[in-house]
């Protein structure tokens, strides 16, 4: 679709006996393509058809007419045109003058008016967003001071923002954390088979952005890691205890930072002993046939074997009626259940009488 451009306003400016008048242009279109245009406001009618009046300055006397004149002629911009035309001409108007001159010189009052108030507004602009920072800085060191401690006040604000809640971002692990505001990256790469991104809003966290290239990886996992416990203790605790807990894990991750900045790359072991160089020897081996006889196999001894030899139990025969099978010992008669039985447990396998 087309944009459609914006109306343009046309003011007429005119010069009477009696003051100064601006008239607001009807009908453009109607004007183009006109070869004369006297007959256009040859009568009041058609200059009503064409014309409205915007606004009128009259002079104050006939030595105000005077001076406003003779102004003109010098190049100069008198009181009474500025008044008349503060306020009623803006950027996306046009003014017509009569008088090349003075058309110039409205231009260039009307340029140093515009740039003026884009320099007014502009300071308001700035003072508008200091007044937005402060209450943000103030709010989130009253909601989440450890949070804000590790990330500032502007990241932990957008990681909030875009879980919905604090008690939300707290619920989540730190490797959400991490890639948080991310996740059209994560899907593409999971559906491409390419890497994952290793951070996402969390990157723009002063611990990131100065950390070197190689480490921002590491510096990202760790700092999500910080956060994540952060952020339960913002959301969770029971008794808030200031930023003790942010300021400590900051400390500890400028430490590990400043750590791996000093030592530097890592070199892999054994690469500054020097090898000598390899020659291939080529040996060759005859075939023995006498060491080719199967050996036979020795049975094993162990020592538990050597120490406690086996007793057997010596089987006894008790001689008695086969028919009956009672035995008398002292005072008490027995019925055996079997013949042949052990000596230890011939009482145990008798049943008594």
């Amino acid at each position: 679709m087309k944009k459609e451009n914006k109306m343009v306003k046309m003011l007429v400016l005119f010069e009477t006996p009696a003051g100064y008048a601006m008239f607001k242009l009807q009908n453009e279109k109607k004007l183009k393509n006109v070869d004369n245009i006297y007959d256009e406001f040859s009568t009041a009618e058609k200059a009503q058809e064409n014309l409205q009046l915007v606004a009128f300055k009259k002079f104050k006397s006939t030595a105000d007419a005077v001076e406003c004149t003779s102004s003109l002629h010098e190049g100069k911009m008198n009181k009474t045109l500025k008044k008349l035309l503060k306020g009623k001409v803006d950027e996306n108007e046009q003014l017509a003058v009569g008088d090349a001159k003075l058309g110039n010189l409205i231009k260039a009052i009307l340029i140093k008016s515009f740039a003026g108030s884009l320099t007014l507004h502009l300071v308001e602009c700035s003072e508008h967003k200091a007044q937005l920072f402060d209450y943000l800085k103030n709010r989130m060191t009253a909601l989440a001071p450890n949070l804000t401690c590790l990330l500032g006040e502007l990241v932990g604000a957008r990681l909030i923002s875009h879980a919905g809640s604090l008690v939300s971002l707290a619920k989540a692990p730190a490797s959400t954390v991490q890639i948080l505001g991310a996740e059209k990256a994560l899907f593409r790469a999971l559906k491409t088979k390419k890497d994952t991104p290793k951070y996402g809003l969390i990157y723009h966290a002063q611990l990131i952005t100065q950390a070197p290239a190689k480490l921002k990886g590491k510096m990202a996992r760790k700092l999500a890691a910080k956060c994540a416990l952060a952020t339960r203790i913002d959301a969770l605790a029971d008794e808030s205890k200031g930023a003790e807990v942010g300021m400590e894990c900051r400390a500890g991750l400028e430490a590990v930072l400043r750590g791996e900045q000093e030592r530097g790359p890592k070199k892999i072991s054994g690469t500054s002993h020097k090898h000598e160089k390899y020659h291939f020897k080529s040996e060759t081996f005859e075939y023995d046939e006498a060491n080719d006889v199967p050996k036979k196999p020795v049975k094993r001894k162990f020592d538990d074997d050597e120490a406690e030899p086996t007793t057997k139990r010596a089987k006894i025969k008790l001689e008695t009626d086969l028919s009956t099978r009672v035995v008398e010992v002292g005072q008490h008669t027995f019925r055996l259940t079997d013949v042949e039985c052990y000596k230890d447990n011939v009482i145990s396998e008798a049943k008594m009488v």
